[in-house]
């Protein structure tokens, strides 16, 4: 006979008795605590993964029609579009590699200035910051700001000039009344004089309005003489971000 199953336990029946008849069974207990957690973790993964590409799908349509608004022109456009479904397509890889659970905001910088690193040298461009993870939505959208910035400092910013570089850093400020806030801060240095755009265009206002309606974020975007500076502030909320 084999045994019996009752949710986590096995019912072994006993040998038996001299008269033939059974004496009854024996419980053994299964601790199914890791099966059901990994289950759970499952679960949440493929909730995140399922608000994530709704996210993206929302994302590349709001980048496809205010790319083609603020084109000047249809290899204007393509161009753009080509550069911003790109970047998209970086942070989605940062994502696949951890299983969409995150990604470092170290990572998603540096993978948005590779391209340039190769072009201006390393030694230009400065990462500072603690280790601090972003989950997926967070990912996707900073990673698209990170792009916005980086592009406008290689034509017509820091990078666009020799002797130009761009210093990112990041700290998690606690000395709020609130709840802890990760504060960002891009900097340029070194690059042509700064002026102020007579017209916002889609990146500033992905970068002014998009993070802030999405996150609650406080953004200043501040074009100085000196350099373009960026500090974005974002909750330190379960949702967005962890350590």
């Amino acid at each position: 006979m084999r045994p019996a199953t009752s949710g986590g336990a096995v019912l072994v029946p006993l040998a038996a008795g001299p008269d033939g008849k059974s004496r009854g069974f024996l419980k053994i207990m299964r601790d199914r605590t890791e099966p059901r957690r990994e289950e759970e973790r499952r679960l949440v993964l493929l909730r995140e993964l399922d608000h994530t590409v709704k996210n993206t799908l929302a994302v590349v349509q709001s980048v496809t029609i205010q790319s083609r608004r603020y084109a000047p022109t249809p290899a204007d456009f393509q161009d753009a579009l080509v550069a911003r479904l790109a970047a998209l397509a970086r942070s989605h890889d940062l994502l696949t590699r951890s299983s969409w659970e995150g990604a470092s905001l170290r990572d998603i910088v540096r993978q948005t200035l590779a391209p340039y690193a190769t072009k201006v040298g390393q030694d230009r461009l400065s990462l500072q910051g603690p280790p601090v993870r972003l989950t997926p939505t967070a990912v996707v959208t900073l990673n698209l700001a990170f792009h916005e910035l980086a592009t406008n400092a290689a034509k017509y910013g820091a990078l666009s000039a020799p002797g130009g570089g761009v210093e990112v850093g990041w700290h998690i400020d606690r000395t709020t009344k609130e709840k802890p806030q990760l504060e960002v801060h891009w900097r340029e240095r070194g690059g042509p004089p700064v002026r102020v755009p007579a017209s916002r265009g889609f990146g500033t206002r992905l970068i002014e309005r998009g993070l802030s309606r999405e996150f609650d974020a406080a953004v200043r975007l501040d074009f100085a003489p000196a350099g373009v500076e960026c500090m974005i502030r974002l909750p330190f909320a379960p949702r967005l971000v962890s350590l």
